[in-house]
């Protein structure tokens, strides 16, 4: 037996994708009615919340007044970045149920009234986004199209690996291209992981005729716009190769892309378990300006185990790249739940702070790690430090052999 009430969605930006997915893969079943404003539910309605760890804050607040004003009489399930690294403290929170990972099916089958009221955390295994629609014609355009589901990299400071797997999964260039046609999309932006694994059959080798059927079927289909290697697709370093950035010079309107090398010192990205060197980066850099285009580069500050001679390494490394008109988006450590850092904290050095600003004013340096710094404010007095063998299991889920 299905549902009685309504699914109401509680919209944010950051949500956005998770609401074209999941209702698209769940439109015959109940229809999803966005609100980003005030919840007005009605008894047996269903509230779904989607956020990230940034967002606690203001879903703690909601669910309080939700649970105040109508206690039992909806039913609230959250899913998510956040909830699947924290579905316990999720459920603290008030929550009913937590969806864990990827969970197109297993939303449709809540829908269907398949999963027991009493089991409180669902874990999805939804992995191959190619059996699942971008989204139904009743709901927006994302405002990116996923393409590759999973990592096999795991880095400790990201959820990808941890939420989706080690597992890569794609979706075909034509699924994407017939989407693109049906909806009338003009301006086509990416969800990847590393955009150039897309297709890929070996590691640290593009498939290129992959991407240029893609790139070129879009064109085609009318696409006016494609960016592919810019946030949210980026690129890891070990990956580029000169075709494949004079593919994305050539079929492509950014003219910028995004490299990730989160730090310049080789000791850092060892204990980041990057799998690459600081001069896989230079390397990367090189060839992409050989190719024509301007590459930016990703660096996160203040990661568990950073000393002084990290940082120092890390800023110089910043410094060169400027002089090559290479800019750096800037990132402040935010300990995701569910990762291998989860229980850690970013040692803030103040003189390490005042280096940052005085690279913003050299131009060397932009990106939004002062609001990073802003949310860890926010976040100190509401983290609570996982369970070591809670945290175990977390990072240990997506190594199933189902995946």
């Amino acid at each position: 037996m299905g549902l009685a009430g309504r699914v109401i969605w509680r919209y944010s930006e950051a949500n956005h994708n998770a609401l074209c997915a999941l209702g698209s893969s769940s439109e015959e079943l109940a229809e999803f009615k966005p609100s980003d404003g005030r919840i007005d539910p009605s008894p047996g309605d269903v509230i779904c919340y989607s956020f990230r760890t940034s967002e606690l804050e203001v879903v703690k607040e909601e669910v309080k007044g939700l649970r105040e004003i109508y206690g039992d009489k909806v039913t609230l399930i959250a899913g998510g970045p956040h909830p699947s690294g924290d579905p316990y403290g999720t459920l603290r929170l008030g929550f009913d149920k937590v969806f864990i990972g990827p969970c197109e099916e297993e939303m449709a089958g809540f829908l269907r009234g398949e999963i027991p009221k009493g089991r409180k955390i669902v874990t999805g295994r939804s992995f191959d986004i190619s059996g699942y629609p971008i989204s139904s014609d009743h709901l927006p355009l994302p405002k990116g199209i996923e393409i590759s589901r999973g990592c096999p990299h795991g880095c400790r400071f990201c959820q990808v690996s941890y939420v989706f797997g080690f597992k890569v999964h794609h979706r075909p260039p034509e699924s994407v291209i017939q989407f693109v046609s049906r909806r009338g999309m003009r301006v086509v932006r990416f969800i990847a992981p590393n955009s150039l694994a897309y297709m890929a059959r070996k590691a640290k080798e593009p498939n290129l005729d992959a991407i240029e059927r893609l790139l070129v079927g879009l064109r085609r289909k009318g696409a006016k716009q494609i960016f592919f290697g810019t946030f949210p697709s980026e690129i890891r370093p070990d990956w580029v190769k000169p075709e494949a950035m004079r593919l994305i010079r050539e079929m492509c309107d950014n003219r910028t892309v995004v490299i990730g090398a989160q730090s310049g010192s080789d000791r850092m990205l060892k204990l980041m378990n990057r799998g690459h060197s600081v001069e896989d980066v230079r390397r990367a850099v090189e060839i992409t300006k050989q190719a024509g285009l301007e590459p930016r580069i990703d660096v996160i500050f203040f990661c568990p185990g950073e000393e002084k001679d990290d940082r120092r390494e890390t800023f110089n490394f910043i410094e060169e790249m400027g002089r090559m008109g290479v800019v750096t988006y800037a990132h402040i450590f935010m300990p995701l739940p569910g990762t291998p850092w989860a229980d850690e904290s970013p040692q803030i050095d103040p003189k390490s702070l005042r280096r940052i600003e005085s690279l913003v004013g050299k131009g060397y340096v932009k990106g939004n790690w002062r609001g990073h710094l802003r949310i860890l404010g926010i976040r100190s007095s509401l983290h609570q430090p996982h369970h070591s063998s809670l945290s175990k299991r977390l990072r240990e889920f997506p190594r199933d052999d189902k995946i």
